[in-house]
């Protein structure tokens, strides 16, 4: 007696896919694991994205539902998507990325062998799309982390797509309104986020890859400001708050859940960074000469922030701070305590994030 492998439910929400939807459908009507249904939820869709889906889908021999969802916002289309998914497995999937042929089978047989694992992650391969230019690839390999509470409250981001979650953990996400309705940007920060606070399991499972396109200046992360972003991200920060109790918080991740949403700046005409003998450094305002020495990393701290492009947030400056500053060690937390050290004493200027 033979049994049907665990059901996936490939959820797709879409809103204008243009000609990336066509290879995103076909990327998961061509996944080796043998059962899956697939979902297509359009939100109102002008550029004919309704018509194409099934187009596509038919005759694939792979069951499938269209739908439309009339209130506008992905995370309306990916609700209704999921009140009507019956799969022990839950593949998140926006209409305009691709999935690797065997992406799903290596997370589902990983998660079929260790039950303990609420969601499983792979490997992905950033897309930069121009008109008449071969895409530019920038691939990502990841690694297991044990810690994805720290990574998720620290920003540092990974495509929806590139996770699979068992059915129960969609449930409970589900119930807590992770996607939360109306969010119109950073909805996907907020889903994993809240999934880390609740303490879920998260397991790397290496060449389970997917394609994340940048593709057109219509994408939703393209057409909101930054002041904008800035203000839902703190919005979703105050939320994450009431979820705090649920896990153990160490001193890491309350510096990361608490850290400020001002936009700030470090301006070398109101800032200057001088050596001193030794190791020692000095950080002096030229507006009233108050100063401060500084050691070696947090003067390699600020040397950045005085020749950063734009001003950003604590949390984006510290992303980019992690990646660079090697006496960091990666480690976004004393970023951001560095930096709030300065703001507090008045060698960061805090800059109206509506002029940008």
């Amino acid at each position: 007696m033979t049994t049907d492998p665990p059901l996936v439910s490939v959820i797709i929400p879409c809103f204008n896919a243009g000609a990336m939807l066509g290879p995103a459908l076909k990327s998961v009507l061509g996944q080796t694991w043998p059962n899956l249904e697939i979902i297509f939820v359009d939100n109102n869709s002008t550029d004919g994205s309704l018509a194409t889906a099934r187009d596509v889908l038919e005759g694939q021999g792979r069951p499938f539902q269209v739908l439309t969802c009339a209130e506008q916002g992905v995370n309306h289309a990916r609700n209704l998507g999921f009140s009507l998914a019956g799969g022990d497995f839950i593949q998140w999937f926006d209409a305009d990325d691709e999935l690797a042929p065997t992406k799903i089978a290596l997370q589902a047989a990983a998660m079929q062998a260790d039950p303990a694992i609420d969601i499983a992650y792979g490997d992905w391969v950033e897309a930069r799309m121009a008109p008449g230019q071969p895409p530019r690839l920038l691939p990502h390999r990841l690694r297991q982390d044990d810690d994805q509470l720290a990574r998720t409250l620290a920003g540092a981001w990974y495509p929806p797509h590139l996770y699979l979650i068992r059915r129960a953990a969609a449930e409970r996400l589900q119930a807590a309104q992770a996607w939360f309705p109306g969010r119109p940007v950073a909805t996907d920060v907020e889903y994993s986020a809240i999934a880390a606070l609740m303490g879920m399991a998260f397991r790397h499972v290496p060449e389970a890859i997917v394609r994340y396109n940048l593709w057109s200046g219509s994408q939703i992360g393209s057409t909101i400001g930054y002041s904008r972003r800035v203000a839902v991200l703190e919005a979703i920060f105050t939320r994450l708050k009431g979820w705090s109790g649920q896990v153990a918080l160490s001193e890491r991740h309350r510096v990361l859940l608490n850290q400020n949403w001002k936009v700030w700046r470090m301006a070398p005409d109101a800032v200057t960074l001088a050596k001193l003998p030794g190791r020692r450094f000095r950080l002096t305002r030229k507006a009233d000469g108050r100063s401060r020495d500084l050691r070696p990393r947090e003067a390699e701290v600020a040397r950045m922030l005085l020749a950063a492009a734009r001003p950003l947030t604590t949390c984006h400056y510290a992303l980019m701070l992690a990646e660079t500053v090697a006496a960091l060690g990666g480690d976004h937390a004393l970023a951001v305590q560095a930096m709030e050290r300065l703001q507090a004493e008045g060698f960061m200027q805090e800059v109206d994030p509506s002029r940008l």
